[in-house]
């Protein structure tokens, strides 16, 4: 049963960094999602002073407001520090 995957990018990238991997999952018909965080990506517009005070609290808040969205949690997958939102944001809700 295919799932939503959200792919997490890495700090200096954006969601275009999946774009590879996106074809392939997508090509058996996983839906993907490749967000560009905060002062990333499409995103990056003044990024010299919109990222400052900006944290990972921030990226995963930003995130959560995402997966809110799916009707249930999709595939979490991230890159550098992306894998860290990615384990901390699977980590929520777990005892």
């Amino acid at each position: 049963m295919a799932k939503d995957i959200v792919m997490v990018h890495g700090a200096s990238c954006g969601g275009w960094c999946f774009d590879p991997f996106r074809a392939v999952f997508e090509g058996v018909g996983w839906p993907c999602h490749t967000p560009d965080l905060i002062g990333h990506g499409k995103d990056a517009t003044g990024a010299a002073t919109r990222l400052l005070g900006v944290g990972l609290a921030d990226y995963r808040n930003q995130l959560l407001d995402l997966l809110k969205a799916f009707p249930t949690p999709p595939v979490l997958l991230g890159h550098s520090m992306g894998a860290v939102l990615a384990q901390q944001l699977g980590r929520r809700g777990k005892s």
